[in-house]
C-alpha cells in the first residue's frame, strides 16, 4: 500500500478509538486511532494543545487542537480525565495569540561584506465488531454511567464511567462504534483508577475540504497533578508470547505535537513518574496582565481564573513513535530561568554608498535641528 494511503494515528492517548460509524482501517498507532468507514483515510497533520493549570484548586482547564487530513465524513475520539470533566466552547484564537507570544525575536544585524545575499504504536487493524462477538464477551450485566451529554462546538460529547472497561466498549459497540479488545486494553488502567472518559464525535462539512480542523473545545476537571493523555494502545502482537505473528515494520508519519503549559512556574513533563519524555521546551517566560487577560478573553473559562503570576512554557514533541507507555504528568522544574528560541538574523546593507547617504541624512537633521532652534 503506497505511504500516502496509510492513516496516521491521532494524539496519543486520544484514543481515536474512535467513533465513526462503519468501517475498518490499516492505520499506523500513535496511541490514538481513527476509525473512518471503509476505504476513506484519516491522519493528522498536526495537534496542539493548551494545558492552564490552577495549583491552589487543583483544577486543570485542558484545550487541544487537530488538523486532519481525511476523506471521512465522521470520526471520533475518547479522552479520559481523572474527574468529570466540564466542556466550554473555546476561541481558537487562543492558539495563534499563544504563538505569536514564543515566536522567535527578529534582529537586525550589518550583513557581511563578503556575503552576496540578504535574507500511541505498530500497524493494527479496526475492524467494527459486530454485536455478541465473541472478542468481546458480555456474560453478565454491567452498568455503564452517563454523566453528561451535550452538542458543543460542532461535536457530539458524552462523558462516561463503569467499573469495567468491557461495559464501556459494549456500550460503544452497542451505539455502532468499531469497539474492539484493543479498546478495552486501552481503557483498564483508567477505568480501574475510576477515572471519566469522554466520547467526542466528531462531523465533517459534506463536501468540504480534505483538510478540516476539530473545534477548540476546554474540558475542566478536577486532578492532583496537571497531565496531557499521552498513553498508547498496546502494539499489534505485543502479548509476550514469542510464537505470537509479530506485524511488519510500518513507516512512522512525522507529526508535530506542541504543548502550552500556564501555571505559576516552568514545568518539566514525564512519563509516568520519572520515564523520559522527548518534548523539549523552547520557550518559558512570565506572562503581563494584558497576556493574561488576552488568553482568558479567548478561553471563556467556566470559573474563577488562576490567581496569581502566570508562566508560559512551550513545548515540542517531535517523537515518531511516540514512548506512550503511560501518560505525561508535569512538575515545576528545577530551571526557572526565562527560555526563548534562538533569534531569526536579517542583515541589512552597510555598503559605501549606503553609508554615504546616512551620513548625508544625518547631517541634514542635525542642520534642521539647529535652524529650528534658532528661530526659536
Amino acid at each position: 500500500m503506497p505511504s500516502r494511503y496509510r492513516p496516521a494515528i491521532w494524539s496519543s492517548t486520544f484514543l481515536l478509538a474512535s467513533i465513526t460509524i462503519l468501517g475498518a482501517v490499516r492505520s499506523t498507532g500513535y496511541g490514538c486511532y481513527p476509525a473512518p468507514r471503509a476505504g476513506e483515510q484519516v491522519s493528522i497533520a498536526s495537534e496542539t494543545a493548551l494545558i492552564l493549570w490552577d495549583a491552589a484548586n487543583k483544577t486543570e482547564h485542558f484545550v487541544r487542537r487537530g488538523t486532519f487530513e481525511t476523506s471521512a465524513q465522521d470520526f471520533g475520539f475518547l479522552v479520559p480525565t481523572p474527574t468529570v470533566p466540564k466542556l466550554t466552547e473555546v476561541n481558537a484564537e487562543v492558539f495563534t495569540g499563544l504563538s505569536k507570544l514564543t515566536e522567535p525575536r527578529i534582529v537586525y544585524q550589518p550583513k557581511p561584506k563578503s556575503q552576496g545575499g540578504g535574507c500511541g504504536c505498530a500497524e493494527m487493524s479496526l475492524d467494527k465488531a459486530s454485536p455478541g462477538s465473541a472478542s468481546l464477551p458480555d456474560t453478565a450485566p454491567r452498568r455503564v454511567t452517563v454523566h453528561s451529554e451535550q452538542r458543543i462546538a460542532g461535536q457530539d460529547a458524552v462523558v462516561l464511567s463503569a467499573d469495567d472497561a468491557d461495559a464501556i466498549t459494549n456500550w460503544l459497540q452497542e451505539r455502532g462504534y468499531p469497539a474492539t479488545p484493543k479498546l478495552t486494553e486501552w481503557m483498564k488502567p483508567y477505568v480501574a483508577q475510576g477515572w471519566k472518559i469522554t466520547a467526542f464525535k466528531f462531523a465533517k462539512v459534506e463536501g468540504g475540504e480534505p483538510q478540516v480542523q476539530s473545534q477548540a473545545v476546554c474540558m475542566s476537571f478536577e486532578t492532583e497533578k496537571p497531565f496531557y493523555p499521552y498513553r498508547e494502545p498496546a502494539a499489534e502482537g505485543a502479548t509476550g508470547d514469542s510464537a505470537a505473528p509479530k506485524p511488519e515494520p510500518q513507516p512512522w508519519t512525522p507529526r508535530l505535537l506542541r504543548v502550552f503549559f500556564i501555571g505559576d512556574a516552568r514545568v518539566n513533563g514525564t512519563i509516568g513518574e520519572n520515564g523520559t519524555w522527548p518534548g523539549r521546551a523552547e520557550w518559558s517566560n512570565t506572562l503581563s496582565d494584558g497576556q493574561r487577560d488576552q488568553i482568558l478573553a479567548n478561553l471563556k473559562l467556566p470559573g474563577e481564573a488562576p490567581a496569581g503570576t502566570w508562566r508560559l512554557t512551550e513545548f515540542e514533541d517531535h517523537a515518531s513513535p511516540r514512548p506512550g507507555t503511560d501518560d505525561l504528568w508535569f512538575a515545576p522544574s528545577p530551571i526557572q530561568s526565562t527560555l526563548e528560541r534562538e533569534p531569526i538574523i536579517q542583515y541589512v546593507s552597510t555598503g559605501d554608498g549606503d553609508s554615504l547617504l546616512l551620513f548625508a541624512l544625518a547631517g541634514a537633521a542635525i542642520f534642521t535641528l539647529r535652524r529650528r532652534s534658532r528661530v526659536r
